[in-house]
Parts: C-alpha cells; structure tokens; sequence
C-alpha cells in the first residue's frame, strides 16, 4: 500500500491505494469532504481474498494489533473505487456500495475499497493472542474467510511510499516527498499504524477529533514509551498518537543530528511499550551534496561575490554592518546569508560590541583541560552570534616556542603542537556548535609581528611537518574547522597565500581539508597564482579576486576551480549551520560569560614559586596588606591588536602608548584585584601605591604584614617585545617593574608577586620573594579570581604551557630576525629545526627557570604502581600508561598527569615529546587508579616521525621509552618503561 496525502475539502486525509503487485487501471478519482464518491465501474462476481494477504497497512505485515490500519488484497473485493472522507467527528462507515468487512463476524470501519483492495481498521475488541476469521462481504456474496492472528498490543510500523518497502513518508518543513531533504534540527511527522489502544478507544471507528492542538499518546504507562531511533541516533519525539480526523496514527518528531548520510536512506526503529517496528526514512544530505544543489543554481557574478569581501577594515568609513571586520553580502534569492567576519581569540574582538573579555587563550591552554576549552569557545560563539556574526577569525595555533618575545603569545596555546592543537580544536568545536563558522590561523609559522608582510622563514619539511603544521593539522582534524586562514609571511620564498605547497599539498591533500582558506587581510599578492596555490577567499576587499571572472573567462583559471572556491564556502556555511538555523540577534548571556572567564582564569593561573608554603595567605589572620602597581585598585590587562575585546560595562582604563605600529589601545579589563582582596580580608586594611613610585612602594610594603605586587607586561599584535623583562611599553615616562619588585621585596620579605603577561618572562628578583602566581591575561572576572587562589578558595592546577627561560641567550635565537630597511622579503631561518621550547632546552642540557608542564599545588601528589600496556600490534594500534594517583597534601586539588615518550635513537628526535595527559581532581587524601590511552594512529602521530623520502609519517622500528610525571624535563619524569617495536 502507498500513502497518499490529500487535502480534502481543506483538511489532509491519508488513505492507502492499491499495492503495485495489486495494479488497477489508472483512473480519475473525485474525492469530496462528506461524501464518497464512484470513480469507475467494475463488473465482478464473488469476492476472494488472496491467501496470506490480509497484512498491516504499513509494514506489509502479517503483525496486526488492535486498531491497526489493514489492508486485505483479492479480487472482485468491490465492484468500484471509494476513497471514504467522513465529516470531522463522524464515524468511518462499515459499509460501504454493499461492501463489508467483518472481523470475527464485527463490521470494521472502512477507509478505502477498490476491486482489489480495502483497507479497514481491526476492531478495538480484539486482542493480543486472538486468531479472528476475516471475510468481504460485496452486495451479499462472501468471500473466503482468511485466518489471522493478533500478535500484539501494539505493534508500531510507518506507511510506505514510493514503492518501496521499508521506507516512511516524511513530511514537514516543505518536504513532501521521500525525495525531501531532511536535516537534523528540523521537525517532521511519519504517519504510522500499531501505537495500540487510547484510554477510551472509539469502538464504532469515530475518528480523533482535532481541537487544534495535538493530544498526547494516551497508552499504559507515559508518553516517554514512545521511542524513535533514526540512523542510531535517538530522535526528540514531539507528538505520539492519533493523528486528528484519521484511523491512523501520528508521530512528530525532530531529526537527529549524527546520522551519517552519503545513502539515500537509513535504518529507524520505533517502539511503543516495548513493541519495535523497523522501517528507513530518508538521510540527510550530505554538506557536499547540499552545496553542489545549491551552486547549480548560481550566476557567475554571485559566485565571484563568494570569493571576496566587502569592504575595508573595522574603521573604514562607513563602518561595515554590525562592527564586522569583514562583510561578504549574501544572495538572498537562494537563502544564502550575509558573511560577518569577526576576530575572537579572547573573546569577541570587534572592537565596538561590549563582549565577555576571556582570559586569554594561553590561560586557557595553560588549564591543560579540553571540556574547559570547548566551554572557551562557546562563549565565543554564543555572543557572535548573539550579535549577528557568523565567521570567527580567532583559533590562533602558531607556536609560542620559536618566537616567545612574539606580540601576539597571548594569543596562542602554546610551544608543544599536540597541547595546543588539542585545545584550539577544542575552542573551535565549542564556537562552532553556535552555528558560527570556525577558524584557525595563520597558516603557516607566522611566528612573529617583525617585519611580518615579508619575513621569509627558511625550514625543512620534516621539521615544519613535525612542529607548527602539526598543530594545525591537530586543530583541523579534530575540529572539523570550516575556514583557514593563511599568513602574511613567506614560507621558503612563496607567500603562504599562494603557496601551492602549503594549501593545496598539504592542507587539502594530506590533510583533507574540505573547508574553505581565505586571506589575513591585504594578505593577497596575485589573482590567477593565488588561486590556483589554493586560495578560495580574498579578504578584506577585491583587490585581486575582484577580477577572478576575466581571469575564468581568459582560460588563467579553470570554471571548476572558481566552483570549487564557491562550493567550500557554501559547504562551510551548511556544516556550521548557517543555513538551517537564521540569525537570532538576541542579549548576550553576561553571567554565562563572565562565570566561564572565572573558571578559566582559577584553572589556568600557574603557581610559579611558593617558598615555605606563603599561600594560600589566611584571611583571618592578616591585619595589613599592600596591593601595588598595574592599576590593580581598579583593573587588570588584557592584550591588544585584532584580539582586543571590549568587555562588558566598559573598561575600566584606556591608555594610548607611543608606539606606531600598534593600532589598538590599551585596555585595562574591569576587575580590581584590590576590591577582591578586601572582600576576601573584611578585618585587615589594605591599602594601594599605583607603584609608579618605588621607593614609596617600598614603604607602605615595609609597613604592612604582607605585600602583592602585580606587575604587567602589555603584548599586542603589531610590535614584538623589546626583550622578555617586565619592560613597560605603554607609557612615554615608563615604570622599571623589575626595581619595582627588588625595593618591594627588599623591604618586606612576605612579597607575593602576581604577573600579567602573555607569555615567558624573565625575573632577575625571583630569589628574593617568596611567592609568583602567573595570571596571564586575566580577563574581565581576572581580579576576582586571582583573589580565591591568593587566599586558598580555589587551589591553583594550573601548568605551563611554555617555556620560561632562565636567560634570555638561552633562547634558540637571541634576537629577533629584522627585516631591512626596505619592503623585500627577509629571511627567518628557523635553524632549530624539531627543537621548539622544552624540546631545545632538554636537546641541549639546559636548565630553564620554568619548565614546559610546570606548575604547584597547596597540595601533593604521589604516583605509584605505574604500569605500561602495549597494545601496539592489536588492530587498533595503542598503549595506555596505567597508575595510581593520590593526593597526599591538606587540601582538595587536581594534577595534570602528562605522559612523554623518547623516539629511537636512529630517528634523530628530540629526546622526548608529549603524548598525553589526563588532569584529575582528587580530594585530601583520596588515590584513583589513572589510565592515559595514546592512539598511535591519533591526529597527533604520538609515535611517528616524518620521512621525507616516502612523504609520510612513519613509526620506526626499535625501543620507545614512555615517562610520566607533572612536568618536562628529566627531574619531574619517572620511567614508566619502554614501547618496542619490532622490524
């Protein structure tokens, strides 16, 4: 049978017509809202029913239940066409031009006869384990009876529809037909038969009267028996009952998200009170599939407006819509929405819209926790798309190690590849589940804002491969990112925006990529080179791709590459939802925000020094403090450039510098640290020296029981750090921090010191204070936060995730490449090679200040019974570290449990590298056994070095010693024992 949806009389009926194995003449079929109509004659005799046709109307069936929907097939069942449509509250007859249907002598409701079908209702007075006789009746003459059992109460199955068995008609949200795209999110209703009796089951076949809403499903037990699996995902299920006016049953639904498509079809199960009815439903279209519909339908002038932006800057006049960095306008005759572009690595940034001010994305790394990470990013998302932005610029990876006087660290994860593309995936996922586009920047060793346009890094392939573009293919693959975002730089003499190498080669051919690359801005150097390299988005204006449609018309560009850039922009927009799910400018979550900014800053604030347990201070017991410089009466520091957000309430400080390059201010975030530490300590006096002064500095010290110093350093895109000492480049009359700290500490021994930085420092008085809690940019709860760690609310678990040097020649390159005075590309030659940050350090026997992975506890902690598993020659290739972990101090904490592995000797590896790790929160006292899994065949080749010769990673044969412990380097490591992999 086929389920047909009729509009009659200005209601839609479902009725069933004959089976294709069952075929009649094709026949006008007049059809009105009372009465039943004759459509042709057809002269028979005696009625007969096909033995073993008597079957569910849905499922074609033997299983019949109470109430089902069923069809009987034969011959000469009737001499002409019904479809019957009674009146809304009236009963589906009986009988209908002398036909019957009599189910153990019971007339049944009737909703359609032909010569060679009827479909009937079975009679709500049956009931499981019956066997009924089933005969037609045609103008006295009876058929065959035709034995059949009822199996059950209920016994749930889904009409069919274009013959083909098996798969359910869907409807809803302009789909249809079985052809309809369906998408997750999306409502939509099957029509089904078996969901059993109601409460007052309608014996005489009166149907459910509709009153305008739906009833829910009346069974034994609750609503919640009804569930619906489609492709194995679970499916929201609205609505489960009657559908109104009809002998059948209805089930609102909303689809799944998960389900794999590439099929037309897929699996679903429904079950009603532990009866299971299987059936298919349409998949869903693929993204690819969905895009090449949708490109089909495009102008050539729509799809070069695609491949570029808009406009101008943040400042252009006029500004582009809603403080955008970029604007690309939609098509909105095929539904295609407006491009928002705006950069968020922090937080929001478009430098007009008040947003959360996270802390910055080094804190967030520096938390080594990827479900914090993920709620980073959906911060991001939620208040984009709050205001109507839809692209985000921010998922910065560039490593930190190379270049850590870079201006933008603050920016970044990190100087380890697999910790910081692990935690940008993470922030992109959490951005992109907002329906909001993804990204991740810059592609690629964009290590520096020096002469930035045209540094021209010099670096092997295997030692680019294994270090900064792992990171990227990390945070690619584990993200699903939609957009790339390629860097101004050259990389070995090409522009990273036309590096055919780089785009096509290795991001969309090793690595898969599907999503589209656009431009840093102005980063365009060629029209036809950077297109065919694998540029797919010029931003953030015209200049070059402006002219792509000659280029396409001349033969410099294929048609298929301009379609192919259009098709990754369309695909991005539909995997990140853009398309089935419009904007909806809404408030922003303030207190959402600002509790995530909070959390993060508590978990990646790192405990540098703690000598003779200084803190946790006791807020009971101080009588006097002294809180001095950074403008922490008021504020903390956020850094600067196109990540600088606006926090929400404003900033507390705005301050210009003299500094060029620089093209954003200084915004100082609105939370004081003072207010904080008085609310913590309402029985002491705490008093404030804006530190300017040091010698006065050091007298209020001198006189109180304990003094905090903040001191800052203020990093921004635009401009490298002069040198990595606490150097103050904001002010023309500048403030030396570094004496600041030496009077202070000299003139109060119980000097707790608290940095607000971006990354790695140097700190010549840190033998003469007890105590350095590394804050970074705090963000806008930073005060507050700083505050519970100070006074032991919240124990710090933060951990490094970069080097602090202890010199500043311990650094691979003691100064920074500069370019000459001209506009001509200048080398950066990256001689390191795999060496970046703890790697170099460990590689060459020297002792940092700070290692990779560091960071204390106002507790301990004691690994025992270590335990390596290899797994390595199982189908699934992995190992897994197994220990106990105890907490063995006073107070609650967590420990970063990280696990590094040494590659063979013959590899010429650095001698270890981060594998994993796992942070567990443990109470006083309390031990948990802790397994840490390493998949060797993960995104991140724990095991793998890159050959050169086959273009491939590679594991080589030979021993693979495993350490773990909460730190890098040989002092915070124990042997956990060795890996060996056979020839």
């Amino acid at each position: 049978m086929i389920l047909l949806n009729l509009a009659i009389g200005g209601k839609t009926t479902f009725l069933g017509i004959p089976d294709p194995n069952a075929p009649f003449p094709a026949q006008d079929m007049l059809v009105d809202y009372v009465r039943v109509y004759q459509a042709t004659t057809i002269t028979a005799g005696t009625p007969v029913i096909t033995p073993g046709r008597v079957l569910n109307a849905a499922s074609y069936l033997g299983t019949l239940a109470p109430g089902s929907l069923a069809v009987v097939y034969g011959n000469q069942l009737a001499d002409d066409i019904h479809l019957i449509s009674p009146e809304p509250g009236s009963a589906f007859p009986t009988s209908v031009a002398g036909v019957t249907v009599t189910v153990n002598g019971v007339n049944s409701p009737l909703t359609y006869i032909s010569p060679t079908q009827i479909s009937f209702q079975v009679p709500w007075e049956t009931a499981p384990g019956m066997v009924v006789d089933i005969k037609v009746t045609r103008n006295g003459l009876d058929s065959n009876s035709e034995a059949i059992a009822i199996r059950a109460t209920t016994s749930p199955s889904m009409f069919l529809s274009e013959f083909t068995n098996g798969v359910a008609w869907v409807t809803g949200e302009g789909c249809a037909t079985t052809e309809c795209v369906v998408q997750a999110g999306t409502e939509y209703q099957l029509w089904a038969n078996g969901f059993g009796p109601k409460n007052s089951p309608q014996l005489d076949g009166v149907p459910t009267i509709f009153n305008g809403s739906l009833t829910p499903l009346e069974v034994p037990g609750s609503p919640a028996s009804c569930q619906l699996t489609i492709g194995g995902r679970a499916a929201n299920v609205d609505y489960c009952g009657a559908a109104p006016g009809e002998l059948i049953d209805q089930l609102n639904f909303t689809y799944p998200s998960g389900v794999a498509t590439g099929s037309p079809y897929v699996d679903a199960t429904l079950t009603i009170n532990g009866a299971t009815g299987r059936f298919r439903v349409p998949a869903p279209l693929s993204s690819d599939q969905r895009a090449d519909l949708l490109l089909a339908q495009m102008t050539q002038s729509e799809k070069i407006r695609l491949v570029h932006g808009a406009g101008g800057p943040v400042t252009a006049i006029p500004p582009l819509p809603r403080g955008a960095g970029g604007w690309i306008p939609g098509i909105p005759r095929l539904g295609i929405p407006d491009l928002y572009f705006c950069d968020g690595s922090t937080g929001l940034a478009n430098g007009k819209a008040p947003a959360t001010a996270l802390p910055s994305s080094v804190a967030s790394a520096a938390a080594w926790d990827l479900d914090l990470a993920y709620q980073f990013g959906k911060v991001i998302g939620a208040e984009m798309r709050a205001y109507g932005l839809n692209v985000n610029l921010g998922g910065n990876v560039n490593l930190i190690g190379r270049e850590p006087r870079d201006g933008r660290t603050f920016e970044t994860k990190g100087e380890d590849p697999i910790l910081a593309g692990r935690i940008t995936a993470a922030h992109i996922r959490g951005t992109q589940d907002q329906y909001v586009i993804g990204g991740i920047k810059h592609f690629a060793l964009n290590d520096q804002e020096t002469g930035r346009t045209t540094a021209d890094v010099r670096i092997d392939e295997r030692s680019a491969r294994e270090t900064d573009l792992l990171a990227f293919e990390i945070g690619i693959k584990d993200s699903n990112v939609q957009s790339v975002m390629c860097s101004y730089n050259l990389v070995n003499g090409v522009y990273a925006c036309e590096n055919p190498h780089l785009l096509n080669d290795v991001l969309k051919g090793d690595w898969g990529f599907k999503g589209f690359v656009m431009s840093d801005w102005w980063a365009t150097h060629s029209t036809a080179a950077a297109v065919l390299a694998g540029l797919d988005q010029e931003q953030p204006d015209s200049a070059w791709l402006g002219g792509l449609g000659q280029a396409v018309a001349n033969g410099q560009v294929p048609q298929s590459r301009l379609d192919d850039m259009v098709h990754r922009i369309l695909r991005a927009m539909y995997e990140a939802g853009l398309l089935d799910h419009p904007e909806a400018i809404t408030p922003i979550d303030t207190v959402a925000g600002q509790a995530i900014a909070q959390q993060v800053e508590e978990q990646g604030a790192v405990l540098l020094k703690n000598a003779g347990g200084q803190l946790p201070l006791d807020a009971s017991a101080i009588r006097s403090i002294a809180v001095i410089g950074s403008h922490a009466d008021i504020a903390v520091l956020s850094g600067g450039g196109s990540a600088q957000v606006m926090p929400t309430g404003g900033p507390a400080l705005t301050e210009g510098y003299p500094c060029p390059p620089c093209w954003a201010p200084v915004i100082w975030d609105p939370s004081s640290p003072l207010k904080a530490i008085q609310a913590m300590t309402p029985n002491a006096t705490v008093r404030f020296d804006d530190g300017t002064n040091a010698a006065r500095a050091a007298s209020l010290a001198g006189s109180s029981a304990v003094a905090i110093v903040f001191v800052s350093q203020w990093a921004s895109e635009g401009m490298d750090l002069p040198s990595l000492n606490f150097t103050d480049v904001i002010h023309t009359t500048p403030t030396n921090q570094d004496a600041l700290v030496a009077a202070v500490a000299a003139a109060n021994p119980h000097t707790i010191v608290v940095l607000e930085n971006g990354g790695p420092q140097l700190m010549p008085w840190l033998n003469s204070v007890p105590a350095v809690l590394e804050a970074w940019y705090p963000g806008q709860r930073g005060g507050e936060a700083i505050a519970t760690i100070l006074f032991g609310s919240v124990n710090p678990s933060g951990k490094l995730p970069v080097t602090f040097p202890a010199n500043l020649a311990d650094l691979p390159h003691p100064a920074i490449a500069a370019p000459p005075n001209s506009n001509a590309p200048f080398a950066v030659n990256y001689s390191e090679g795999l060496l970046v940050g703890y790697k170099w350090y460990d590689a060459h026997n020297i002792p940092p200040q700070f290692p990779f992975g560091f960071g204390l506890s106002y507790t301990a902690f004691a690994f025992s019974k270590l335990n390596l598993i290899d797994n390595l020659a199982a189908d699934k290739p992995t190992f897994q570290v197994a220990f106990d972990l105890q907490n063995t101090g006073p107070v609650a904490g967590a420990e970063v449990a990280q696990v590094y592995v040494g590659l063979p000797a013959g590899t010429g590896e650095p001698p270890r590298r981060l594998v994993g790790w796992q942070k567990v929160f443990l109470q006083p006292g309390a031990q948990q056994r802790v397994t840490v899994e390493v998949d060797a065949n993960d995104s991140s080749h724990p095991l793998s070095w890159w050959d050169v010769n086959s273009n491939r990673w590679q594991i080589m044969p030979g021993d693979y010693p495993v350490y773990i412990g909460n730190a890098s380097g040989t002092t915070s490591l124990t042997l956990v024992g060795t890996l060996h992999v056979a020839a």
